[in-house]
């Protein structure tokens, strides 16, 4: 191999991934957290365990984490925001209902007060909600909250629905039950249409959607167990797992980057990132002494950072992962850096090559001239 060769082969495919840092979010005073949503700007939401034993959704924001409340019952938790800040969940009321919630400038209110019981799970820049609700104890069907109304997305046929994401241009994602009551199935729900992703056979759910419309979820229909998918202009692709025996995508941001939570060969679960046909152990990107296990990636921002919840000294604990994509050099960088790890290889052989002549010959100079030296 040509010194050329060999130089160029270390930077060409070299656009490699590495942890820019991990911050622990911390919790509310109980010992556990847990990350859902991430927007642009890098706020993120979840739940925690708060000192009295409640569980609250959580904003952080600039380095502050900032209890929401509840809405009088117990177990809120916050699942998705916008790049307004705009935040939704759902929470138990004092009656013991669960019910969505939405919380602006400071304020967390109920988002729907009819109904037997309902839940927000996401929502998009234009403020759209995606969720469910139920008008008795025995049905309950995915809904669409956009602009003050309420739409009931429908079903595949079946009793039950749930819209689990949103994107910029309103389509939905989630799972329904169908005609034959099960299994359920993955949907995708855009332009007033409910249609099955078509994975064939067993159950699926969808999970996140993206602007070009790619959709992640996972089904025990590709390999026999549960496994994440990604649906891609028609298609259905198996992501597999980390060497164990089940995986789920949880999120997708714009750039086709999709994250979520794999079992390894000896059965833990570990957070991943797919990306360009590869599916990465997030704690591979780590330091070794990190004292971090990742468990489970739930989203990712177009600048690639990345909320979840992992083990740290024995607690679960939300985490945010800033992660950095370092590229290759252009064209002229790579040239030069080429010339002179060529010139400095010379120059060393050249070293080399009359030190050995010099102690053959007894001579005090090589009579070659230095490859480098001025003229």
């Amino acid at each position: 191999m040509s010194i050329a060769v060999f130089f160029l082969s270390l930077f060409v495919g070299v656009a490699w991934l590495r942890a820019d840092n991990i911050i622990m979010l911390g919790d509310l005073g109980g010992g556990y957290s847990a990350a859902y949503g991430i927007n642009a700007s890098g706020q993120v939401v979840g739940t925690s365990y708060t000192a009295s034993g409640n569980q609250d959704g959580f904003l952080y924001s600039n380095g502050i984490l900032t209890d929401l409340g509840n809405l009088g019952g117990c177990c809120a938790v916050a699942h998705g925001i916008n790049s307004s800040g705009q935040i939704v969940g759902s929470s138990y009321t004092v009656a013991g209902s669960p019910s969505s919630f939405v919380y602006s400038s400071g304020t967390l209110s109920q988002l729907q007060a009819s109904g037997y019981a309902n839940g927000a799970n996401a929502v998009n820049n234009s403020g759209q909600i995606a969720g469910w609700s139920a008008a008795a104890a025995t049905a309950e069907e995915a809904t669409l909250y956009s602009n003050g109304t309420l739409t009931y997305l429908g079903t595949l046929g079946g009793t039950y629905s749930d819209a689990l994401a949103v994107n910029a241009s309103g389509q939905v994602v989630g799972w329904s039950g169908t005609a034959s009551g099960y299994p359920q199935n993955a949907f995708l729900y855009s332009n007033g249409i409910m249609t099955s992703l078509g994975i064939p056979g067993g159950y699926s759910v969808a999970l996140g959607i993206n602007a070009s419309g790619q959709v992640v979820g996972w089904s025990d229909a590709l390999a026999g167990y549960d496994t994440a998918f990604l649906y891609s202009d028609g298609t259905v692709i198996n992501l597999g797992t980390l060497g164990g025996g089940t995986s789920q995508a949880n999120g997708i941001n714009d750039s086709g980057q999709v994250v979520g939570s794999a079992n390894t060969a000896d059965g833990s679960q570990h957070a991943f990132l797919y990306s360009n046909g590869t599916m990465l152990d997030l704690n591979a990107l780590l330091p070794v002494n990190s004292g971090w296990v990742l468990e489970s990636a739930q989203a990712i921002n177009d600048s690639g950072q990345i909320v979840g919840a992992g083990i740290f000294n024995g607690n679960t604990e939300a985490f945010l992962l800033n992660t950095e994509t370092n590229s290759i050099p252009e064209p002229s960088s790579i040239s030069l850096l080429i010339a002179g790890a060529g010139a400095l290889w010379t120059s060393r052989r050249w070293t080399m090559n009359c030190r050995k002549t010099l102690r053959a010959t007894g001579a005090t100079r090589c009579k070659e001239a230095r490859p480098d030296a001025e003229h």
